[in-house]
């Protein structure tokens, strides 16, 4: 069976995630299965856009959940995600979304579900970097759902949010990922908390979960970044974290196929193990969205270092 394991080096850094990166052609012998050495041991409520603070947990969430837009992997350009739209109309900017994009289960995302993500995200976290609150809901309170905020509105399948005048740099913010778009009927309609992290706005949804950090991840044919040549099961398999066996012990019982940086091991034993491994060789490369196992909004360099396990 091949195995790989991936150090990612993040160029950027916190501030726009860290991804794990794969390549296309992996694991195709094995029904396209990725097995990740992952330090997180976490029930899923611990997910939230709104509270991320760790690389984990961003690795994860945009995974499951994609905002309006995306930040092109190579340049940065600003490129369509959940709106395959999005111009300004004299001071107003508008996200038309995609028409046929939808959930797992085919519940369809419309601008609604957009309107309702940016309103809870206000009511979760009070405001958001770039003072959010303020530029869309001058003079208004917002506590709950149905609060009135002057600078978001929908029209037809197209989100319109009016900071009175055009502000540039409100495209990039909107890209970011606690701005992630999701579905209303995956949150509890009175605590706002995600309950179902099946019908998930991102390539990949939930299908199993034990509550201690066994994650099994399924792509969704319905999502923009869908492809037949991406893993079709992600697995998170907990490492060198409350008990667990350390990635580098999981990886010698082929119990999972990728090693990260964010790995609790030091990079120096991670990069020295590879070096034992037999056949081993080195492959810089960018990855072409996975598009989001994982695309890349900011800059990564994915140093691959392949190997043939008897």
């Amino acid at each position: 069976m091949k195995q790989k394991i991936t150090i990612l080096v993040v160029l950027i850094g916190i501030l726009f995630g860290m991804r794990i990166l794969i390549t296309s052609n992996n694991n195709q012998e094995d029904n396209m299965t990725l097995r990740v050495a992952f330090p997180y041991a976490k029930p899923l409520n611990v997910y939230e856009p709104t509270k991320i603070h760790y690389a984990p947990e961003y690795i994860f969430l945009e995974n499951v959940f994609s905002p309006l837009i995306e930040l092109h992997q190579e340049n940065g350009d600003i490129v369509p995600g959940i709106a395959d739209r999005f111009e300004w109309v004299g001071n107003e900017l508008h996200f038309h979304i995609r028409d046929g994009i939808k959930t797992v289960s085919g519940i369809p995302i419309t601008a609604f579900d957009a309107e309702f993500s940016l309103k809870r995200l206000l009511v979760k976290s009070g405001n958001t970097h770039g003072n959010f609150h303020d530029l869309m809901c001058i003079d208004s309170e917002i506590k709950k759902i149905t609060d009135s905020c002057p600078g978001i509105r929908v029209e037809g399948n197209t989100l319109i949010l009016a900071p009175g005048k055009k502000k540039e740099f409100l495209l990039p913010m909107v890209a970011a990922l606690d701005f992630a778009i999701i579905p209303k009927g995956s949150v509890d309609p009175k605590t706002l908390d995600i309950i179902d992290y099946k019908n998930t706005s991102g390539p990949y949804f939930v299908k199993e979960d034990d509550g201690k950090g066994n994650i099994h991840l399924e792509v969704n044919p319905f999502h923009y970044h869908f492809r037949k040549n991406i893993p079709q099961t992600v697995i998170l398999v907990p490492s060198g974290i409350d008990g667990y066996p350390s990635s580098i012990e999981q990886f010698r019982a082929n119990k999972v196929d990728y090693i990260t940086t964010i790995d609790k091991l030091p990079a120096e034993k991670v990069i020295g193990f590879s070096s034992e491994v037999k056949g081993a060789t080195d492959v810089l490369q960018i990855l072409p969205q996975m598009d989001s196992l994982m695309k890349t909004e900011n800059v990564i360099n994915l140093f691959e270092l392949k190997q043939g396990m008897q």
